[in-house]
């Protein structure tokens, strides 16, 4: 069936619920898509920002140990906790002077890298932070046990 409309032909369909529910639904679809682009361009723009205060943090973490570095010495999760504060600057490094924007947006958006080392980071802290203060304790209760005997 065709419609005439001012000298021209066009051709009548006639459309169901269905076809525009799947149309609104193709372009609710779209405009997710944009937001989450929207929102990792975003997040790759901070991304630099983000491993740059990153890396102060590790700086001053790492200059804190090397200065209490005799009474770490025998401690073995100082040592991990360096080893690892040693790689997370490495790989801040990468990220904001070697990376281009892809793979910034790489690892912003799939790889997560950096997410997964802050984790560890606040474990190994917290164990070493534990282990000096028990450490601490034993070395108190020694001190007056031995203020006791003598």
């Amino acid at each position: 069936m065709t419609v005439r409309f001012a000298r021209i032909e066009v051709p009548y369909t006639t459309h169901t619920m269905a076809d525009g529910l799947a149309t609104f639904d193709a372009s609710v679809t779209c405009i997710k898509l944009l937001i989450w682009i929207i929102k990792t361009s975003q997040e790759v723009k901070r991304f630099k920002n983000y491993c740059e205060a990153v890396h102060s943090t590790c700086t001053v973490l790492l200059s804190m140990l090397e200065r209490n570095k005799q009474v770490l010495q025998q401690d073995v999760t100082a040592t991990r906790l360096a080893a690892l504060l040693k790689d997370i600057s490495r790989f801040v490094h990468l990220c904001t002077n070697e990376y281009n924007i892809i793979q910034q947006a790489w690892e912003v958006m799939w790889r997560k890298k950096l997410a997964g080392m802050l984790s560890d980071l606040r474990e190994w802290v917290i164990n070493v932070i534990l282990e000096t203060s028990v450490r601490r304790f034993t070395v108190l209760m020694q001190s007056k046990l031995r203020f006791r005997i003598d």
